[in-house]
């Protein structure tokens, strides 16, 4: 209890979802993830022992990115191999297709893919965001039909 009432504190000790997208930048920024230390707490004691308390410095920069529409059609085709191609992108959803309308991004069910970009160079990393933040903007990640 508070002087305000109650306080909930959620400790929500699942992993992330996004079908473990995540665990490339999570291995990436501490050298560990947590499906790997709940593996250790069971299968190998020692290597559990070994984690720190809390994570050190990060090893790497790094951070998933929703990918959002502004504009809306019928999309002719998708441009999602550009995004693929930048240095710091090290997995790509897409959920865009070829022959589908897209709508403007409203909420998380509406956005048309997600990425995680990680790389040793901050600067790297800022830079391929600000490029894939410039093909939201433009509309570039998807070709619209006329």
């Amino acid at each position: 209890m508070t002087e305000t009432g109650p306080c909930l504190v959620e400790v929500n000790s699942r992993c992330h979802g996004a079908a473990g997208s995540w665990m490339p930048l999570a291995k990436a920024l501490t050298g560990y993830t947590q499906v790997d230390a709940c593996v250790d707490a069971f299968l190998d004691a020692e290597a559990f022992a070994k984690l720190p308390d809390v994570p050190q410095q990060f090893q790497a920069s790094g951070q998933v990115s929703m990918l959002v529409s502004y504009h809306e059609g019928q999309v002719e085709t998708t441009q999602f191999e550009k995004v693929r191609e930048l240095p710091s992108v090290v997995f790509l959803e897409e959920n865009l297709q070829p022959g589908h309308r897209v709508e403007k991004t409203i909420d998380l069910f509406s956005l048309v893919g997600m990425c995680v970009l990680v790389h040793s160079d901050p600067q790297v990393l800022a830079n391929d965001l600000q490029t894939i933040r410039g093909m939201e903007e433009q509309g570039s990640l998807f070709v619209l039909a006329n």
